[in-house]
């Protein structure tokens, strides 16, 4: 072999072997610090945020099949597949429209004896957002004059 292709062919492993030494460290790095699951946790939550209706990203989070994947209570998940934020957020959204009614039971007295609770919601889960959907109010778009109001 020529001495240039052997000068490349040595360039390029000792570029491969510092960019893998590099890429291993700052995963590592990454994963120390948790940058993964608080970058995904603050994009998801400005990106769902909506000044008219709330903020649906961090309602997100706090759902139960999300806050399972979390491994102690100071950290987020690095990864929620599309599948799984379907649902949860389908879930959340829907959830708004579940409507509790108490019912306050008393002794001849009037003392309090107990609370009951009776949920009024749509079985579907589907139907549940659809609801919610609709009751929802409009968002101008960002940048747009009624946006800044």
């Amino acid at each position: 072999m020529s001495t240039t292709l052997q000068v490349f062919i040595c360039l390029a492993l000792l570029y491969f072997l510092l960019s893998t030494l590099v890429s291993i460290s700052f995963e590592w790095y990454a994963h120390k610090t948790q940058q993964r699951g608080k970058l995904l946790y603050r994009s998801l939550v400005d990106m769902l945020y909506d000044p008219a209706n709330g903020s649906y990203g961090a309602f997100l989070y706090s759902h139960t099949q999300i806050a399972r994947l979390k491994k102690d209570k100071d950290t987020y998940p690095q990864y929620i597949s599309g599948v799984l934020f379907a649902v949860a957020l389908v879930d959340c959204i829907g959830q708004q429209s579940v409507e509790v009614n108490y019912t306050h039971i008393r002794d001849e007295q009037g003392n309090l004896l107990r609370v009951e609770a009776e949920e009024i919601r749509e079985s579907d889960p589907f139907k549940h957002f659809q609801l919610e959907v609709g009751k929802m109010k409009y968002s101008p778009p960002e940048g747009s004059a009624a946006y800044l109001l």
